[in-house]
């Protein structure tokens, strides 16, 4: 657990409730992006599942970092992202 100013309760979040809560506008969000792709561009919606597929781990470490500094996934030496 992170304790601080970067810790949950000091970013003004309260438990569970607002966890779920943003899961919700989350996938609301994915599933907007999913039928944008497929229907207003008329992709192939296996393609454009695969590549969110793809994308939102990528973006889920980068706000992990953004929030905390570091990775969650403790990536090796020229692998870990630095902030110089």
């Amino acid at each position: 657990m992170v304790s601080g100013p970067m810790s949950i309760e000091a970013m003004g979040f309260a438990g569970p409730f607002v966890a779920m809560l943003m899961a919700g506008l989350i996938s609301m969000v994915y599933s907007l992006v999913l039928s944008l792709g497929t229907v207003t561009f008329m992709a192939d919606n296996v393609i454009v599942g695969t590549a969110l597929n793809m994308l939102a781990p990528a973006l889920a470490l980068l706000i992990t970092f953004m929030i905390y500094g570091q990775s969650s996934m403790g990536l090796p030496g020229s692998l870990a992202l630095s902030m110089g």
